[in-house]
This record gives C-alpha cells, structure tokens and sequence, in this order.
C-alpha cells in the first residue's frame, strides 16, 4: 500500500468531526509547501468581506494559533510576495 492510499484509508476511517480539522491541516501543508489554489489572484479584502465572513477567517486565524499552527512573519511576507506580486 502506498502512502499516498494509507493516507486516505485513514481519512476515510475519520469520524464526521474530525474531518474539518483535517481540511484546514491538508490546506496549511499545501500552503507550507507552496501549493496553492491556483485561481486565487489575491489576498481576501477585509472591505469586501460581511460581518459573519470576516468573522469566521478571524476564528480560522485563532484556531491555528491556538493549534500551533504559526509562521514567522519574515516567511508571510516572503510568500505574499511571490504569491501576490508574480
């Protein structure tokens, strides 16, 4: 079995809970290695976002701080930069 099909064995052997969490963690590895969404042409803009959306990308923010989920800010902005201004 590879890792590739173990992994995904183990996903689907998830309970129905877990499997947010296990979004946002594949979506910060994908961002950790440089993966992104392709579509995305730039970052979200607070100004376009209603009181309910910029509260839920707050809480995103809060729950990976608070998973230990951090970037130095020296790497956010090396990776804006190439993401954004490319």
């Amino acid at each position: 079995m590879s890792t590739r099909e173990f992994v995904i064995k183990q996903i689907e052997l998830l309970p129905e809970e877990a499997l947010e969490q296990m979004k946002e963690f594949i979506s910060f590895q994908r961002f950790n290695l440089g993966i992104y969404n392709k579509e995305i042409k730039k970052p979200i803009c607070i100004d376009d976002l209603t009181d309910e959306q910029f509260d839920t990308e707050m809480q995103k923010g809060m729950d990976s701080i608070n998973a230990g989920r951090i970037i130095p800010v020296e790497k956010v902005r090396e990776r804006m930069k190439r993401r954004y201004e490319a």
